[in-house]
C-alpha cells in the first residue's frame, strides 16, 4: 500500500490498482506500472515504441461536476465510479508515427489513434544515442584533432533542435538535431566556458545516422 499526496493507492491481490485518488490527481506509481504492463501484455506497445508523454486523461466537466469528495459517503461512491485513465503519447520508432492512446488504469484501451503529421519531442534516450553517434563519427574526430583535442571523453555535447538552421537539402520532414560541443580539459573545468565553435554533427534521431558535420569558423577555444 502506498500514499500519494495524502491519498491512498493500493495494488490488490489480483494485481489491479484500487485507488481512492481524485480523478484529477497525478497518476501514482502503482497506476503507471499497471497501465504500462497492460499495454505491453496486450501488444499495444513493444520494443519499437518510446513513450513521449503520459498524463491523466481528464473526465468530462459534467462528470466532475457530480463529484464532491470529502462530504459524505454518497459523494465518495460517485467519486469511485469515475474510472481513472491516462493519455499516453507514443512514438513508433519503426515508422516515425506518433499515436495517442487513452487507456484505463485497469488496462482497457479506450482509443488508439495515429496523429498524422505529428512529431515527437526529442527524448533523453534519443539524445544519448545521437551524442554517441557523433562521438564515434570519423569526421567529428578528425575535426577535433585539428583543434588539438585528441581525448573524445573530454568533449561534452548536447542534442539541440536544429530549427531554422537546418540545411535545405536535409529539410525533408525527418527528426533532426545538431550537437553543439564544448571542451572540458579537466574534470573540474566548467565546460561551458570552453565552446568548440563552428563544429556540429547533424543527426537523424530516428535512424541514428550522422547526416552531416558542419566544420567551419575554427575560432580558438577559450
Amino acid at each position: 500500500m502506498r500514499f500519494f499526496g495524502g491519498q491512498m493507492s493500493a495494488v490488490t491481490a489480483s494485481g489491479n490498482v484500487a485507488s481512492s485518488l481524485h480523478p484529477l490527481d497525478p497518476l501514482s506509481k502503482d497506476e503507471l506500472e499497471s497501465l504500462i504492463s497492460a499495454l505491453r501484455r496486450d501488444g499495444v506497445i513493444d520494443h519499437r515504441h518510446l513513450i513521449a508523454m503520459l498524463q491523466v486523461e481528464e473526465p468530462s466537466k459534467s462528470a466532475l461536476a457530480r463529484v464532491r469528495p470529502n462530504q459524505n459517503s454518497e459523494s465518495v461512491e460517485k467519486l469511485e465510479k469515475i474510472e481513472r485513465a491516462a493519455r499516453v503519447t507514443v512514438l513508433d520508432r519503426s515508422t516515425g508515427k506518433v499515436a495517442e492512446i487513452v487507456v484505463t488504469i485497469a488496462g482497457h484501451v479506450v482509443s488508439n489513434k495515429v496523429i498524422e503529421g505529428a512529431k515527437a519531442p526529442v527524448l533523453s534516450v534519443e539524445s544519448e544515442m545521437a551524442i554517441s553517434a557523433a562521438k564515434h563519427d570519423a569526421r567529428v574526430i578528425e575535426a577535433l584533432n585539428a583543434r588539438g583535442i585528441t581525448d573524445i571523453d573530454s568533449v561534452r555535447m548536447e542534442a539541440w533542435p536544429i530549427g531554422a538552421q537546418i540545411p535545405k537539402h536535409l529539410d525533408d520532414g525527418r527528426r533532426i538535431i545538431w550537437t553543439p560541443m564544448w571542451h572540458q580539459p579537466t574534470p573540474e573545468s566548467n565546460f561551458y566556458a570552453h565552446p568548440i565553435s563552428g563544429l556540429h554533427a547533424i543527426v537523424d534521431i530516428d535512424s541514428g545516422e550522422v547526416l552531416a558535420v558542419e566544420n567551419d569558423q575554427q575560432i580558438a577555444i577559450p
